[in-house]
């Protein structure tokens, strides 16, 4: 005897057996209900899943479902490097959204009837009411009591903006930001490591702690320091592993301030001809217009490193202001940090063994080797020098100039490194001498 499922819609008209043999594919798949919308929002909330590996196909449309498979499975380095490339095409609200429904995703695949209930704020939970299960429930999700065999953990954020809230990164500066990971339940010998980027020239990234172990009930809090150098849109992910639970992702989506130091001089390059960076016309109008060179001990005394790092930051956000108040020797030495901080010594492209032939006429042909915007730089530098040279109440030479500013220009990457070092001395006096000849 057959009988109808009572899964089907009985509102329709099918009375019988006979009338559903009638019926087409469709018309029968038209019978079946929608499954009901059972929308969970979780921050992150998972028990120890089996092991899968994880592998992301070239150009592949973003799924959920894979970044949930990279939450729980095996997470080889090529997979990682594309994952983070998709993840970061993203915008932040997108972001949340996609990390959310991969939890979401993995919770449904891995912990049928977890119970993870939809509790957001303004929920029938008061404000004042007692904490439960370790943590709020106004502001995180409850654990029924059919879903505490296993781990459950969350964190308060995917995405860090240290604070900043839109406002550029300040440069040269650690900015601080803090995860928090809350353990509802765990056996407490799970150990966790983060996955970090490489390091990097540009930035610098840590977390405190690093690595430990899991506690059984409570919060864990992670210290996220970032430090950025020079000018840069840094858009970085990493993640907490958890052995044998998974991971969590974190993104940092940030944008510096501006900085006129350390800059790749390849944007002074254009159309086959070079533009000598701005800053360097500013720091020398200063020193021009306030007859900086005439003071004894130009270029020879350093400035306070404190002021110095203050003025450079003001050039850098525009905010300069100069004053007879100042140290004078702090333009000096802000123009050899300008040459100190470049990403590579102006002579770079000059070899060990090229400068070993800078001797006489020869540093002519050395000189015209040196790429451009380099060259052009280096010429501007020159005929500075060639004005310092020719202040008779500084007490410098070309001798005593050249030792100044030669270890600023060109680092040796030889053996020969007291031979060079003397070479490329004597390549910066022949020139500033040959350029003053001309000058006359």
């Amino acid at each position: 005897q057959l009988t109808i499922p009572h899964q089907l819609d009985m509102s329709s008209s099918v009375n019988t057996i006979e009338e559903l043999n009638s019926m087409t594919f469709n018309e029968l798949i038209n019978l079946l209900p929608s499954p009901p919308k059972n929308e969970i929002k979780v921050k992150v909330g998972f028990r120890a899943p089996r092991r899968s590996s994880f592998i992301i196909k070239k150009n592949a449309n973003f799924s959920s479902v894979a970044l949930s498979s990279a939450v729980s499975g095996e997470l080889l380095e090529e997979s990682r490097k594309e994952l983070y490339s998709t993840l970061l095409l993203l915008n932040n609200e997108q972001l949340n959204i996609e990390l959310k429904k991969a939890y979401c995703t993995f919770l449904d695949s891995k912990n049928p009837g977890s119970g993870l209930s939809n509790e957001s704020s303004g929920s029938s939970s008061s404000p004042n009411k007692k904490k439960r299960s370790g943590f709020r429930l106004k502001s995180k999700p409850r654990l029924r009591r059919s879903a505490v065999q296993g781990t459950f953990f969350y964190v308060n954020k995917n995405i860090l903006d240290f604070g900043l809230h839109g406002i550029l990164f300040p440069l040269n500066e650690n900015m601080v930001d803090n995860i928090i990971l809350s353990i509802t339940k765990a056996k407490g010998k799970e150990k966790f490591s983060f996955n970090l980027p490489p390091p990097s020239d540009l930035y610098d990234l840590s977390v405190k702690p690093e690595s430990g172990t899991l506690k059984k009930k409570g919060d864990i809090k992670f210290e996220i320091k970032l430090k950025i150098k020079v000018t840069l849109r840094l858009e970085e992910i990493f993640s907490l592993e958890i052995d044998g639970l998974g991971r969590l992702f974190f993104i940092i989506k940030v944008e510096s301030e501006r900085s006129l130091f350390g800059v790749d001089l390849s944007k002074f390059y254009e159309n086959n001809k070079a533009v000598i960076p701005p800053v360097l016309d500013n720091i020398r109008s200063i020193i021009e217009e306030n007859k900086l060179v005439d003071i004894d001990g130009f270029m020879k005394t350093e400035s306070d490193i404190s002021d110095l790092h203050l003025i450079k930051e003001q050039f850098n956000r525009d905010t300069f202001s100069y004053s007879e108040d100042l140290d004078p020797h702090l333009f000096s030495s802000l123009l050899k940090l300008w040459f100190s901080e470049l990403p590579k010594p102006l002579l770079a492209s000059i070899s060990d063994k090229m400068m070993l032939l800078a001797d006489g006429q020869h540093c002519l042909s050395v000189l015209d080797i040196i790429k451009e915007p380099n060259q052009a730089i280096f010429k501007w530098l020159l005929d500075f020098l060639i004005d310092v040279v020719r202040s008779k109440k500084n007490s410098l030479d070309t001798d005593d100039i050249a030792a100044i500013w030669y270890p600023l220009l060109y680092t040796p990457k030889g053996e020969e490194v007291e031979l060079l070092n003397s070479k490329c001395c004597h390549f910066v006096t022949f020139l500033i001498d040959y350029y003053e000849n001309i000058k006359r």
